[in-house]
């Protein structure tokens, strides 16, 4: 190597020695110092900020469906969550709370109901009047459930809930009751009138079904287990006042008039492919039970003509799929409860916490309460109800007209008195006015009110204690 070739490369190496200088000292003090590290830091940590604030806000926008603060005029914000790919016309069913059907009677009657989906694939539904108006005897459009048909599942059917012994009720009293049953088995088969249980039916391996009752039966209905059914023979004139209704393994049956006396004994022999195995879905009934028409019309000999006899309740799908429900009736009712199948209903949180809450009072509430000095100590008040700001005389116990006497006059014309807020109102007649109601017929059994506050619904005062 020369002395020009060694000095190029001298200072080569130089240079190179001096650029690796520089480069360690900005690597250490320049690319990897504080400042640069905690920019990159700073970077990565509001990254995740951001995507943190976009999960948050769209967990929010998912949670407006429990709040009824969304309408389908809130444009902007469906784009925004349609933009985070959110289901918003589920969101915009749940959240939006749509008015009651102002042809059902529960919003002629001003009913509260509380919706309560049990499972995936069932609801339940209770209704009670706010006014203490009890809706008449007749055909009605009862109410609309908002929601929808649950998927590949039909079809929507009517029952009673866990909690009751009926759908129906008035005045707190149960509308055609389900009895309890005891299944039967085979320590008691041989020898059911013996048994001391009440409400029994069992049927034996060759087709004899026996009752076992101490208290009349208006119905009855079962499914037969291990066999099919190919004819029915009725036993003496037990049954000859009940419609029956079969198919080949259920039975559904109701009396147009005289019921099964209390007693024991045989009411029904079937024709079976084979020995039975026993009862299912066993059902016996008090007078005035509601049927569901979706399990009569299953059944080949059902007609029209037998709805005279009984009571019953039926759904149908509206065009905006909620849940209609009808009624025949021949009593009153100012109260039900009863679950449905293969639906869900919209349900709001915050308004099922209110109507919960609202439940709960209601019932606190006493229905007749007066003070009557004849059968109370005036300085005793453990029997007084009191909630704060309202007294001791709650809600629908302020608007109630109880009726105390009936008479007529020598020209016929009728007179009689009224409890009304502790009061005895006396010489009621036709036309007169008291708290609510205008006073449009009087009996020895009840009057009838118009409630001229109320759309002028006619409700039955019955005589208080």
């Amino acid at each position: 190597m020369n002395k020009r070739e060694k000095a190029i490369w001298t200072l080569v190496t130089s240079l190179s020695l001096l650029i690796l200088v520089i480069f360690t000292d900005w690597v250490y003090t320049g690319f990897f110092s504080n400042s640069t590290y905690n920019q990159f830091k700073n970077n990565s940590t509001d990254l995740d900020t951001e995507q943190k604030g976009a999960t948050n806000l769209k967990n929010e926008m998912n949670k407006s469906r429990q709040y009824e603060i969304l309408s389908n005029e809130d444009t902007e914000i469906i784009k925004l969550m349609k933009s985070y790919d959110l289901n918003t016309e589920e969101i915009l069913a749940e959240s939006m709370s749509p008015d009651k059907n102002s042809e059902t009677k529960s919003f002629k009657h001003e009913f509260m109901e509380h919706y309560k989906n049990k499972s995936a694939r069932s609801s339940e539904i209770i209704g009670f009047s706010l006014i203490d108006s009890s809706i008449q005897a007749g055909t009605h459009f009862l109410t609309e459930i908002y929601g929808k048909p649950v998927p590949n599942c039909t079809p929507q059917r009517i029952t009673k809930t866990e909690k009751e012994i009926s759908i129906f009720k008035n005045k707190n009293k149960p509308i055609g009751s389900t009895f309890n049953t005891k299944r039967m088995n085979d320590s008691v088969s041989n020898d059911i009138c013996n048994n001391n249980s009440d409400n029994m039916l069992y049927i034996t391996d060759d087709g004899k079904l026996f009752y076992n009752s101490k208290t009349e039966i208006y119905g009855f209905q079962f499914n037969i287990r291990g066999a099919k059914i190919s004819n029915i023979n009725l036993i003496d004139s037990i049954l000859d006042d009940f419609i029956i209704l079969s198919d080949d393994k259920s039975v559904v049956a109701f009396t147009k008039g005289a019921p099964i006396q209390r007693g024991c004994g045989e009411i029904l022999n079937f024709d079976l492919s084979k020995n039975a195995v026993g009862l299912s879905n066993i059902e016996m009934n008090d007078k005035d039970k509601f049927y569901d028409l979706a399990i009569l019309e299953k059944y080949k000999s059902y007609n029209e003509s037998m709805l005279e006899y009984i009571n019953y309740i039926y759904s149908e799908l509206s065009a905006s799929k909620n849940l209609e429900i009808y009624i025949g009736s021949n009593q009153e009712i100012d109260e039900y409860a009863f679950n449905i199948s293969c639906f869900k209903c919209n349900i709001v949180p915050s308004k099922e916490n209110l109507n919960q809450l609202e439940i709960a009072r209601s019932r606190l509430e006493q229905k007749s309460f007066y003070f009557d000095q004849s059968m109370n100590d005036p300085s005793d008040l453990s029997n007084i109800v009191n909630f704060a700001g309202q007294g001791f005389n709650q809600g629908k116990n302020l608007r109630t007209v109880s009726p105390t006497l009936y008479v007529q006059d020598e020209s016929g014309l009728s007179i009689g008195s009224v409890r009304y807020q502790g009061e005895i109102i006396r010489n009621v007649t036709l036309g007169s006015i008291v708290g609510d109601y205008k006073i449009i017929e009087m009996s020895d059994v009840y009057f009838l009110g118009e409630n001229i506050k109320n759309n002028y619904i006619i409700d039955t005062l019955r005589f208080g204690n």
